[in-house]
């Protein structure tokens, strides 16, 4: 009977995933599945009477995760591996009281992925001599004496943060995952969206797009995550509060795509920036929080938008950019310096590297192709005309973190920018053609933005010799800027005139255009089978 479901499981599972590799080799009773990359899609494999039936990743739909699910279920008591791995973390049961037998089979992964992290954070922590009693002693010592701890005390101060820090990481998405599972969106994929300035909510309703839950920040389940505090980003600000009075936070969407698929999406508004975090102790692991819950909870992409002046290399084939007009992210830097401070990767990774350290995959920390081309996709479905004189005009950009940051431009800091985008674009195959030919507008534009490239960073560390969990992957994003202002800073130019009330006014006028366009694309990402890989007519 259990060799019949499996069987029948497996045939659904070849007709929803075409492209994956099925390896079966019955006389050893094990039926296993190779993603393409493995690292953006983190095995877990349960075992049941020696069969190896289950290899649940968050891209791998719900309807194929459930009826695995149920086959589990019906052979096995679920109460088993999940009171084995708890009690190897009992700091974390208190995260779980009460939580139903009957979804163990959902959170099992995640915990399965806490339980290895904690296990191998502690283990570290030995190595490096300390215990979690004397990191809790350094994490009370006042501030006042920070300055004069001798540099083997500082160095284990910073790692009694980076135990700490992984706490709170661990906590949250366990926490996290718990209340996806008790509103019933987990059992489908999951993706995500920040609202950067003049990027406003979803548009929701009633049938596809449906709001079903919300959690502030700093407090309660996301008690870890900083409250935003800067203009436009805070809950006082009536900027960010739309005409429902949405203050800043988490908000849980059920997404039904065309063919009936649905997707949870976590929407985030309000932004807690890099030079913010500078007043920490420890500005990097605080801004890093949020990514890595983000990866625990099994987030399959993200949609990031920030706003941003935007300026030109001068071409006589280029038309500059206009305010209302969009960029995707292909290349992205620091100029500010604030990365010094904010890097995920910074500091001696002792601990905190099982997160991904300063290791990645490749240099660029570019925008995804798939979900270029998916977000152009939506633009035609909304506009069939796609008329480029009459819609904003999307264009290929170059990122910069702004040495003016958070100020406005002068003309050194214009230069050093502009400067820089030059050699650049003057050097064969710095930027992807593949992008390029996906991207309506042919000019190539510089944004100058602030706190985004330690964002970035975050979703694309990996640490390729750390143990593969949920928080050690690739998460694919797609980087959106808008054009809130020119960048002019001679006299009487541009940057003379701006200011971060114009910006808002100008970020609010393009929301009518932007806002059906995230809703729609994230409809068609429901209706699609992941993973998502760009399709080209040359």
């Amino acid at each position: 009977m259990l060799e019949t479901k499996l069987q029948s499981w497996e045939n659904r599972a070849k007709w929803k995933l075409p492209q994956m590799i099925w390896l079966k080799n019955w006389e050893q009773s094990t039926t296993k599945w190779w993603p393409k990359s493995p690292r953006e899609s983190p095995e877990h494999i349960y075992v049941i009477d020696k069969l190896k039936i289950l290899q649940y990743t968050p891209h791998k739909p719900a309807s194929i995760n459930n009826m695995v699910a149920a086959a589990l279920i019906e052979t096995q008591n679920q109460s088993a591996p999940f009171d084995k791995l708890l009690n190897q973390i009992p700091q974390y049961k208190w995260r779980l009281e009460g939580f139903p037998p009957s979804s163990y089979f959902q959170i099992l992964p995640t915990l399965e992925d806490v339980s290895k992290t904690e296990i191998l954070a502690q283990r570290l922590l030995g190595k490096q001599r300390l215990t979690t009693i004397q990191v809790n002693s350094l994490q009370t010592l006042p501030i006042s004496l920070h300055t004069a701890l001798n540099p083997e005390e500082w160095n284990k101060l910073e790692l009694a943060a980076q135990y700490e820090h992984i706490g709170q990481v661990l906590k949250t998405t366990l926490s996290l995952k718990r209340f996806l599972i008790e509103k019933k969106l987990s059992e489908r994929r999951i993706m995500a969206f920040q609202c950067g300035t003049g990027f406003p909510l979803p548009l929701s309703n009633d049938s596809d797009f449906v709001l079903k839950a919300y959690l502030p920040y700093g407090e309660g389940i996301l008690g870890y995550i900083p409250k935003p505090g800067v203009a436009g980003h805070t809950e006082n600000d009536e900027d960010i509060l739309q005409e429902k009075k949405n203050p800043p936070g988490m908000y849980f969407y059920e997404v039904t795509g065309e063919n009936g698929e649905k997707i949870t999406i976590v929407a985030m508004l309000g932004r807690f920036h890099g030079y913010e975090a500078v007043d920490y102790l420890f500005p990097h692991l605080v801004l890093a929080t949020l990514p890595r819950v983000l990866k625990g909870i099994g987030v399959e992409s993200m949609l990031t938008t920030y706003a941003s002046g935007f300026d030109v290399v001068e071409d006589e084939f280029y038309t500059p950019p206009e305010m209302g007009d969009y960029g995707y992210v292909l290349v992205n830097s620091d100029k500010s310096r604030e990365v010094e401070l904010t890097h995920p990767g910074i500091g001696n990774q002792k601990l905190v590297g099982i997160f991904g350290g300063p290791f990645r995959p490749g240099p660029t920390r570019s925008s995804r192709l798939g979900l270029i081309q998916q977000f152009e996709a939506a633009i035609s479905k909304l506009h069939p005309d796609n008329n480029q004189h009459k819609l904003p005009r999307r264009h290929a950009t170059l990122f910069y973190d702004g040495p003016s940051t958070p100020d406005f431009e002068n003309a050194q800091e214009w230069a050093d920018v502009r400067g820089d985008a030059e050699r650049i674009l003057r050097e064969d195959r710095m930027i992807d053609p593949h992008a390029l030919f996906l991207i309506p507008s042919k000019t190539i534009a510089i944004a100058h933005g602030m706190s985004a490239f330690s964002e970035l960073a975050a979703y694309h560390q990996v640490n390729l010799g750390a143990p593969e969990t949920l928080f050690n992957r690739v998460l694919p994003f797609l980087a959106i800027a808008g054009c809130t202002d020119g960048i002019d800073p001679r006299i009487g130019g541009a940057s003379a005139e701006t200011t971060h009330d114009l910006v808002q006014e100008v970020g609010n006028r393009s929301a009518a255009f932007i806002a059906p366009v995230i809703s729609t694309y994230f409809q068609l990402l429901a209706s699609m089978t992941p993973p998502i890989e760009p399709v080209y007519y040359f």
